[in-house]
Formats: C-alpha cells, sequence, structure tokens
C-alpha cells in the first residue's frame, strides 16, 4: 500500500482545500502588504453556512446534486470546524445510488486517500470508470493517471493520454496540464509520445480556463522560448509577465517567486517600480521567515502581524512546472 501514496497525491484531482476564515484573512493581509491585488474565489462563514444550510434542506427533500454539493461543503470544511469525512460520506454514498458523477468521483479519491473509508483501489477504479462513463472530466483525468503510474492497471502511458485527452476536450485543466507534463518528455522516456508543439497551446487553454500553474508554466515558456537549447516557441516576454502577473494575483507563490527574480535582474528584468515594490517586500517578507519577524526592521506596523505563510496553499491543482516536471 505505501507504493500508492506518492503518485496518488500527485494524480488526485478535484480536491476539496479550501481557507478557514482565519488563515484567509491571514493571507490577504499579507498579499496586501506586499502589494499584490488577491483575486481568489472566497466565500465568507456566513456564505458558508447559508450555503449549508441551502444545500442540506434540499438533499433531504432527495436532490442528487444537492447531497453531492452537500458533501463536498462538509468535506472541505470551509469554517474551523475539522473536516467531517464520515458525514461528507454518508451524502457522496446517497448521490452515488442517485448515479451523480461528481460523487463517484469524490466518493472514489476518499477510497484512494482512505479518507472515512478503508483504503481501497478496485472500489475506487469502479466508480472512477462509471463516473467517466457518465461524462466527468475529473474522473477520466484520474483513470488516466492511475494507466500512468500503474496502479490497480498495467502502466500504459498511451492509454493515459488517450484519457487525458478526452478529459482535456471536456475543458479539465488539470488533464491539460499532465498533457503539457507527458508531451514535453523532459527525462526522454515517452519519445513515441513526445509531441512538442501541443505543450503551449495546451498550457494557454488551461490558463484561459483558470490554471493558476498552466499560467505560469505559459509564462515560462514564453519568457525563454522553451526550457532546451532548441526554443520552441519566439520568446515574448511581455505575455510571459501578464501572465505572471495574472497567476500572482491569484495567490500562486510561484509566479510571485518568478516576478521578485525578474525585478531583482540588472539585464534583461523588469523596469516597474510597482512590481519592483513588491519584489523588495517579498524578499522581506522571505527574510522574516528565515530569520524570524523579531530580526527585521520595523517600518511597517502591519508587519509583524502577517507571520509565516505558505502563499499558495488555496492552489490545489496538481503541482506542474515545464521545468521541474517529476
Amino acid at each position: 500500500m505505501k507504493n500508492y501514496i506518492f503518485p496518488v497525491l500527485l494524480f488526485f484531482a478535484a480536491s476539496c482545500f479550501a481557507f478557514t476564515e482565519k488563515s484567509y484573512s491571514q493571507l490577504k493581509k499579507a498579499y496586501d502588504w506586499i502589494g499584490i491585488e488577491l483575486d481568489v474565489d472566497w466565500k465568507s462563514e456566513e456564505d458558508y453556512n447559508k450555503e449549508l444550510k441551502k444545500y442540506q434542506k434540499e438533499a433531504e427533500e432527495g436532490s442528487a446534486e444537492a447531497m453531492y454539493r452537500l458533501g463536498r461543503l462538509i468535506e472541505s470544511s470551509r469554517t474551523s470546524v475539522t473536516s467531517d469525512y464520515k458525514n461528507a460520506l454518508k451524502w457522496y454514498e446517497k448521490a452515488v445510488e442517485k448515479k451523480h458523477p461528481g460523487a463517484m468521483n469524490h466518493l472514489a479519491n476518499m477510497y484512494m486517500t482512505s479518507q472515512g473509508v478503508p483504503f481501497s483501489v478496485e472500489k475506487a477504479i469502479k466508480l472512477y470508470t462509471e463516473s467517466a462513463k457518465a461524462g466527468d472530466t475529473d474522473a477520466m483525468t484520474n483513470l488516466g493517471s492511475l494507466r500512468f503510474y500503474g496502479i490497480g492497471f498495467p502502466r500504459d502511458i498511451k492509454e493515459a493520454v488517450k484519457l487525458y485527452e478526452k478529459a482535456a476536450e471536456g475543458g479539465n485543466a488539470a488533464a491539460m496540464n499532465l498533457l503539457a507534463t507527458i508531451y514535453t518528455d523532459r527525462w526522454g522516456d515517452n519519445s513515441e509520445i513526445r509531441d512538442r508543439k501541443k505543450v503551449v497551446p495546451l498550457c494557454e487553454k488551461a490558463a484561459a480556463v483558470g490554471s493558476v500553474t498552466a499560467m505560469v508554466s505559459a509564462g515560462d515558456l514564453y519568457y525563454t522560448g522553451g526550457p532546451y537549447s532548441i526554443k520552441w516557441i519566439k520568446p515574448d516576454q511581455k505575455k510571459a509577465l501578464e501572465l505572471y502577473k495574472k497567476a500572482m494575483n491569484r495567490g500562486s507563490r510561484d509566479a510571485v517567486s518568478r516576478i521578485t527574480q525578474l525585478t531583482m535582474q540588472e539585464e534583461g528584468g523588469i523596469d516597474d517600480p510597482k512590481l519592483k515594490k513588491i519584489g523588495e517586500r517579498v524578499m522581506k517578507l522571505a527574510a522574516a521567515s528565515m530569520w524570524g519577524l523579531d530580526n527585521m526592521p520595523g517600518d511597517d506596523e502591519d508587519f509583524e502581524e502577517i507571520g509565516e505563510l505558505d502563499l499558495d496553499e488555496h492552489d490545489d491543482e496538481r503541482p506542474f512546472n515545464i521545468y521541474n516536471n517529476e
């Protein structure tokens, strides 16, 4: 069973992570201090509780969609209450009885991660398969990853690609990112499938539907023209910066890092006073994390209240980086 843990964490699509009110408030304060306009879809605890009551009522009246939504809300626990997997499981199972594709996928995820149920690849595969047949692109993506890593099936990269492509055609950003990783073929072990001409369009398409990691990956490609000596596209640093800024405003730590590095470069860097100030403050916050807040100069009253943060903790997508796609 231990052999499953690492790949499961990589392919787990449509996971349910959410901020608590406190963590979002802390993140917002840090971003405001840095000078970044945080653009994250956030509901207050009050709004969350209203949704909870709404879906609870509709679920009890027999709505499969409400059962699924209620399960997701309970699993994600957007308040300070600990996630209640057993209760979420109950509503997913009720929705699965009504053949709800999304509920099948999330229940399968719970079996793959032992959340509220014993670990079972067999049960997960059955649920993913039924969900994928019903058109759920997250389930297609998860089945593709099982094929890719050889979990519950013999390893079959070509079959994984077929599933990813089908999910990508349905607009699934995670599948687009995974395809881009495979088509990049960084390690040279998928030469039959390698197709680097498809990488940039896939990253751009994923970025267009809101994938923060794809925004950064597309930005990397436009900034350098490609990660190898043979350039894939004509470098376009203006376009790269636009993508980095968009991802930064969505809370991507990678994008913040890229912009900070560019503001520090003497040649080919960013000559934008606002972005330079952001870079300076990011470096100060990084130094505070390393050396402790007490050792930092107190030129900003709110700085000491920020604390150490994982600036992209809201991003629940599979990590994808064109340069480091292990």
